[in-house]
């Protein structure tokens, strides 16, 4: 390396459509502090990618985990309530995906909501992964407009603002993002 540059490290990410049977719920929390102001927001997809249904709201003070595990508690809730047995649950959060796949332990703050999950996905098929901050990024829009302007609730892409049509037609279409990390 010559002295002074720095190298970039680029990866294209790109949101994942489920299988066919299966929904993807995207799930993320926007916060003012940790613990702060804070929000989540959720959105449902099906196989074509298309909206079944979007969610946001602002929520008490909260760190960041129990933000993140109010954005997907309330994504299971919503999917048990419709029906939606199939389910792909893609977080930014690699510390809630590993809490819910059994890999680490919850710390005790977040203990009880662990216990809600495991009730709520009582005979679902669920899958809990990771995804890159770059893939989340309606719901993480949908968390920062509960934090910004309130609640919302969508069920048609002409009901989610420019922004948020815009990101699931990029998400859509494939267009990747690019993630670039310099090291």
């Amino acid at each position: 390396m010559e002295e002074g540059k720095a190298k970039l490290k680029v990866t294209q990410v790109k949101w994942n459509f489920p299988p066919l049977g299966w929904c993807a719920c995207n799930t993320d929390r926007a916060s003012r502090g940790n613990p702060g102001r804070s929000a989540y927001g959720f959105c449902v997809r099906n196989a074509q990618g298309n909206l079944i249904y979007a969610q946001a709201d602002e929520i008490r003070d909260a760190t960041n985990i129990e933000a993140e595990m109010v954005a997907l508690l309330e994504a299971l809730k919503y999917c048990k309530q419709q029906g939606l047995n199939n389910i792909i649950f893609q977080t930014n959060s690699q510390t809630i995906q590993k809490i819910l796949t059994g890999d680490w332990k919850p710390p005790w703050n977040i203990a009880g909501w662990i216990e809600e999950v495991e009730e709520y996905k009582r005979d679902m098929d669920v899958i809990f992964k990771h995804t890159l901050r770059e893939a989340n990024k309606l719901a993480d829009a949908l968390a920062n407009y509960a934090l910004d302007k309130g609640p919302m609730q969508c069920y048609l892409f002409k009901d989610l603002n420019t922004k948020m049509r815009s990101i699931l037609n990029s998400d859509k279409s494939q267009i990747p993002y690019l993630r670039i990390k310099k090291f």
